[in-house]
């Protein structure tokens, strides 16, 4: 046994990794355990598929899955293994994008995910803890979710444009197809400030409340106004620029296999048919 100062090697892990236990070695030990149980015993993407199941049933319990729109969908898998990667339902957090999504699956029958993995989703939408990194496992969804902001970004490649392969790897990097959801920015900036809150608070992603009028103080206006000048507004241009590997770089390589879909137009009566019926040409 090491004497006490003397580095320890993990035999099977690199020596990133080492200093990586190393440093977490200070904490409890508790947490060192678990850090190497789970970096041998699954790998992260199964790890996280299983996370979210678990968090889902605490969420189900004791309601259970929300049918007020219909049954839980299920993906027609092995049909569509081999053709072309359903698109992204790409959008900055806060435009709506679990909202579209299940106007999508009640009018095309078919379900929808995301690689996000988030368990208060999983109650009305029990696809979301799919696990979709290869074209098998994307095979017979609609459409994915992705923000640009979060796991949203390509990987550029030794030649061709770039793909969602590598770190962020998303249907084996198939995908060419995207529909970018647009919101009036403020709507946007402010409808994820306020979820990004309340995780901070509770740990939780609650997409269901938001800031109460009892919170609304000088303290909290005053960090609403910072961070919707300095982040907000400044990570939301950023992501249009054509070196940014997010909205820009997509629009610079795949902006033939891209539809513009507009929040706006599909939550006001006189505009929406007509744009979900765009949106549907789109999908096929």
């Amino acid at each position: 046994m090491a004497r006490s100062g003397q580095r320890e090697e993990i035999s099977g892990l690199s020596s990133h990794e080492n200093r990586q236990v190393r440093r977490v070695r200070r904490r409890p030990r508790l947490m060192t355990t678990t850090l190497l149980l789970a970096r041998r015993v699954a790998p992260v993407p199964e790890k996280n598929h299983q996370l979210c199941l678990r968090q889902a049933r605490q969420h189900l319990t004791p309601t259970p899955v929300d049918t007020t729109c219909g049954p839980p969908l299920t993906p027609v898998r092995g049909t569509n293994s081999t053709g072309p990667a359903p698109p992204i339902l790409y959008s900055f957090p806060g435009a709506g994008n679990t909202w579209v999504r299940q106007l999508l699956e009640q009018a095309t029958k078919l379900p929808t995910t995301s690689r996000y993995m988030d368990a208060t989703i999983a109650r009305v939408m029990p696809h979301e803890c799919n696990v979709v990194e290869t074209p098998e496992q994307c095979a017979g969804f609609v459409a994915i979710k992705l923000h640009p902001t979060f796991a949203g970004s390509m990987t550029k490649q030794k030649s061709g444009p770039p793909k969602f392969f590598g770190q962020n790897q998303l249907c084996g990097g198939l995908v060419t197809r995207a529909m970018f959801l647009v919101r009036h920015p403020i709507p946007s900036f402010w409808g994820d400030w306020q979820r990004r809150r309340v995780h901070q608070a509770t740990g939780e992603h609650d997409h269901n409340h938001g800031i109460q009028w009892r919170e609304w103080n000088a303290r909290t206006k005053n960090a609403w106004e910072r961070e919707a000048k300095t982040f907000y507004a400044t990570k939301y241009v950023s992501m249009w620029r054509p070196n940014e590997l997010t909205y820009g770089a997509w629009l610079e390589h795949y902006a033939a296999g891209t539809i513009v879909v507009k929040f706006e137009a599909l939550v006001t009566g006189e505009t929406r048919d007509a744009e979900l019926r765009r949106v549907l040409d789109f999908l096929g």
